[in-house]
Formats: structure tokens, C-alpha cells, sequence
């Protein structure tokens, strides 16, 4: 009962019964290899991939990307307008992968998407390599009252979880993450609040985030959920 009321959650208030649109190119996102290079850190999870249109210039750039959606059309889309990346549909609260599966993660304005950010970061922390990265990028904090405020800097069911610096800060540290850059730059849309992050020693959790990290690890750590023909294509 329990996951069904979750899945009726995330259907009705997170399904996207249209196809996301990104316009990013090559040029656009190369910055993404200053951060995270591709030799250092190859295979790359992209969280939130949207139509994969993101997830295919990843792999331009040289990364081997795994791209998750929600929502069937926008599968569908990426399997005929970008046939060479992996792109499934998944929750990403619930990231069926063994722990230490990937290098790197890449979340562009999809993090204040999350109903359950603490639950997102353990997974992806569980999922990433020792001394993996990830990229978030999210729309800048504003108070309501600030007069430039727009739809996409308000608590919503779209937004659930705009946080300050600060905040944002606080989740990815008692998470398991290091905070290696966090430069706001007003005027780039695209990017405008980033954070660059590196999985720490487990050693840094707390003793009980410690222990649903190694729980997760025993109970999924050597199971692959998805069928591994799909992850391999």
C-alpha cells in the first residue's frame, strides 16, 4: 500500500504528459568537462534527462550516459530522436542501480523537483563511485517578497523544495558530499545556480545514515533491477 500511494503521488503530481524540451548543444555544455572530465570520470548518470536530448550531448562530450525520465512520452521521444543514449524511466527517489554503479551524476534544474531530497542524495550517493561527482544546477532562491521573484523561485507541487545557499548546502554535506563549487551567476539561466559535489568517506555520515547506506548496500548492492540487455544496448 505503501509504494502504491507513492506511485500515485509521483504519477499526479510529477507525470509530465508532454514532452520536456531542452536547447542545449555541445557547445553550451562543454563547461561540464572542466568539472567532471570525462577520462577521470566516464560513466555519467543523468538524473531527470527530461525528452534526453542533454543526456545525448553528454555522450557527445564523451561521456557513457545512462539518462532517467519520467513518463512514457518522453521515452518514447528519446528512443527515436536520440537512438544512441540510455534513456529509461525511473523514479529517481529510487534509483535501481547496485551501489558504486557510476563516476558521476548531472541534475540541470531538477533537484527542487524532488519530493524527498534527503532520500534522492542518499541514492545517489549510494550509487556513485568513491570520489565521484555531481552537478546540480537549480533556480536561484528568492524571497517571496523580493519584487523579481517569478512562478519558478515559489514553493509548489512542481517546486517542492526551493532552498536558500545555505540550505542546499546543509542537505549535500550531512548527506555525504563535499561542496567543491557552488558560484551563483545571475544571468545565466541555463545554470544559474550550480553546485559541483564529490561523494566523501562514509566515514563523514552520521551513524544512522551510515547504516542505510550499508543496509542498501547489502540488500541491493548486488542486484540490478533493470534488465541488464536494456543498460548494455
Amino acid at each position: 500500500m505503501r509504494t502504491e500511494k507513492w506511485q500515485m503521488y509521483l504519477g499526479t503530481l510529477q507525470g509530465h504528459p508532454s514532452i520536456c524540451q531542452s536547447s542545449h548543444t555541445v557547445e553550451s555544455m562543454n563547461f561540464i568537462t572542466n568539472y567532471i572530465p570525462p577520462k577521470d570520470f566516464p560513466k555519467m548518470l543523468d538524473i531527470g534527462c527530461g525528452e534526453g536530448l542533454e543526456a545525448d550531448v553528454l555522450r557527445k562530450l564523451g561521456y557513457d550516459v545512462v539518462g532517467l525520465t519520467q513518463g512514457k512520452v518522453n521515452v518514447e521521444y528519446a528512443q527515436k530522436y536520440h537512438p544512441d543514449v540510455k534513456i529509461l524511466e525511473m523514479d529517481m527517489h529510487d534509483l535501481k542501480f547496485p551501489s558504486e554503479s557510476f563516476d558521476a551524476a548531472y541534475l540541470n534544474h531538477v533537484f527542487e523537483h524532488s519530493f524527498a531530497p534527503f532520500f534522492l542524495l542518499i541514492e545517489i550517493y549510494c550509487v556513485l563511485k568513491d570520489g565521484g561527482r555531481v552537478w546540480i544546477a537549480t533556480p536561484h532562491f528568492k524571497e517571496k517578497d523580493d519584487p523579481t521573484v517569478g512562478e519558478s523561485n515559489l514553493i509548489s507541487h512542481h517546486h517542492p523544495n526551493m532552498l536558500s545557499h545555505n540550505l542546499f548546502c546543509q542537505f549535500f554535506e550531512k548527506t555525504g558530499f563535499k561542496v567543491l563549487q557552488d558560484e551563483f551567476k545571475e544571468g545565466t539561466p541555463d545554470f544559474d545556480n550550480p553546485y559541483l559535489l564529490e561523494k566523501q568517506s562514509i566515514d563523514v555520515l552520521h551513524s544512522d545514515v551510515r547504516t542505510a547506506v550499508l543496509k542498501r548496500k547489502e540488500l541491493f548492492g548486488g542486484k540490478n533491477e533493470i534488465d541488464k540487455r536494456v543498460i548494455s544496448q
